[in-house]
């Protein structure tokens, strides 16, 4: 939901705005998904899985979009209770201390995805989800997003 997927883009573009205390909500992310053309049940589907509900009963009621990597050091360790609960491909391009992207991995993965085309093709965009797909069964650099 938050910074760096469709929710983030949401945020950014101001469709969907966050309280006086920089929150959404599970309901106003859904009509804002809905709105926006996505559809039904990738909209519940988002909002349940990152927001209290019975698939996540240890996931807040409200989510500050800006800060959805509860483990800041990179450990594998269970998300906290009442925070936005680390997911499988959740928050793993930012699973970094300080929360930025790491520059380097992003130019490596274009070096090696998109090479000296200028376009991003359907196989491309696997090759780059494919190097991030960090799931502790996958080989590569285990990823601390293990919740669920």
């Amino acid at each position: 939901v938050g910074g760096e997927g469709v929710g983030g883009m949401f945020v950014k573009n101001g469709l969907l705005v966050p309280d006086a205390d920089g929150f959404i909500t599970k309901e106003q992310t859904r009509a804002v998904f809905l709105a926006r053309g996505v559809p039904e049940n990738i909209a519940n589907a988002t909002t349940d899985g990152n927001f209290l509900s019975e698939e996540c009963p240890m996931c807040p009621e409200r989510i500050n979009p800006f800060l959805m990597n509860p483990i800041r050091s990179g450990d594998v360790v269970p998300s906290p209770e009442d925070n936005p609960q680390e997911h499988f491909r959740s928050t793993g391009i930012r699973d970094t201390e300080d929360g930025v992207p790491r520059g380097e991995l992003l130019t490596k993965a274009e070096i090696l995805c998109l090479g000296d085309a200028e376009e991003w093709t359907h196989e491309r965009v696997l090759c780059l989800a494919d190097l991030y797909d960090r799931d502790p069964g996958c080989g590569g650099t285990a990823s601390n997003d293990v919740s669920r």
